[in-house]
């Protein structure tokens, strides 16, 4: 690779516009490609740029298969900051405040100013949750634009989109957010979305750390009342992405092992682990609630690769432990199966 430069690069990865909460990721000593930037390399992402499903998945099996990269071949390290550019040229610089809560209170009209995809479509999905959910509005927003489907998100760092019973109300689940903090908007954010009357609402979260962390059967309990509540023909899971924990997640793993990143990958048989997915996967089961399967995008047969490599460039996965970057989310656009179940 020519122009290769090793770079020391450390980020941050805001949950809203630079005031708020954010996760303090691993420094990195890693190669760039001077002469090919990643892409998008500038702030115009075209829909077309995005892959199809087919070539998305054959992209992540390439990947997992290449075990040999170097200080010389590593890929570029992309900016993993939350805000991303929508692939609808209608649809960019628009006041999103929030959208993504830091308080208990939700935008009185997210249907304009938190909406993403086709902004004029009257099939509508509402994305509902954590700092998890707001990952998968990048992928949702470019799945919109190319479906002509509108999709509005509201979240809030920290907090679940189903009941916590399990975790006391004082409890600071986040900055400054306590678990009354997230009840509170929780309520609001399920009543705006029910007004709203959407084809499909979409809840995602993940489970806390320890000491509140979900007690054996609690999570599937939880989001079993959530179902009851929104609807099983209303509601719709994500299959949630691979979770590596903070103390080994896999950007502090590639910043200690930049010529043997093959260390650093999880072993796909090791996804189905997460408590949330074990929770949805039962949940779905026996609630008959459809869940649509992201695996294939983010693993191989073996492998999950932490970069791809799709369309001559080379993304990072993972901002951190929990979070996909937004540049990746995005393109999963054309690869989420979600369009089948709006009726």
């Amino acid at each position: 690779m020519n122009g290769v430069r090793t770079m020391i690069r450390k980020s941050s990865w805001y949950l809203s516009k630079g005031k708020s909460a954010f996760c303090t990721f691993a420094v990195f000593v890693i190669a760039i490609a001077t002469a090919a930037p990643a892409w998008p390399s500038d702030s115009s992402p075209s829909l077309e740029s995005i892959p199809t499903r087919a070539e998305l998945v054959q992209a992540v099996q390439r990947s997992s298969t290449n075990f040999k990269a170097t200080a010389s071949s590593s890929p570029s390290l992309l900016n993993p900051l939350i805000e991303f550019t929508s692939v609808n040229p209608d649809n960019r610089n628009v006041d999103r405040t929030g959208c993504n809560a830091h308080s208990a209170s939700v935008p009185n009209a997210p249907q304009i100013n938190c909406a993403l995809g086709n902004l004029q479509s009257t099939n509508t999905v509402i994305l509902i949750g954590d700092s998890n959910a707001l990952m998968w509005t990048a992928g949702l927003d470019s799945f919109g634009f190319a479906n002509q489907v509108k999709v509005i998100y509201l979240t809030h760092p920290g907090c679940s989109p189903w009941s916590r019973p399990w975790v006391p109300q004082a409890a600071i689940v986040s900055t400054s957010v306590s678990e009354a903090e997230c009840g509170l908007w929780r309520k609001a954010a399920f009543a705006k979305a029910k007004s709203l009357n959407p084809k499909l609402i979409i809840p995602v979260g993940i489970d806390l750390s320890a000491p509140y962390s979900a007690p054996k059967g609690e999570l599937e309990k939880a989001l079993s009342s959530l179902v009851n509540s929104l609807g099983s023909s209303r509601t719709l899971f994500l299959e949630p992405p691979p979770k590596y924990p903070l103390i080994s997640s896999s950007t502090g793993c590639a910043s200690a092992r930049p010529t043997s990143l093959n260390l650093c990958e999880m072993q796909r048989k090791n996804v189905s682990l997460n408590p949330v997915a074990i929770a949805l996967k039962a949940t779905s089961t026996k609630l008959k609630v459809p869940i649509v399967g992201t695996i294939d995008y983010f693993c191989g047969p073996v492998y999950c690769p932490i970069f791809v490599s799709v369309k001559s460039k080379t993304m990072l996965v993972y901002a951190d432990g929990f979070h996909v970057t937004k540049i990746y989310s995005q393109l999963l656009g054309k690869s989420l199966d979600i369009l089948r179940y709006i009726k």
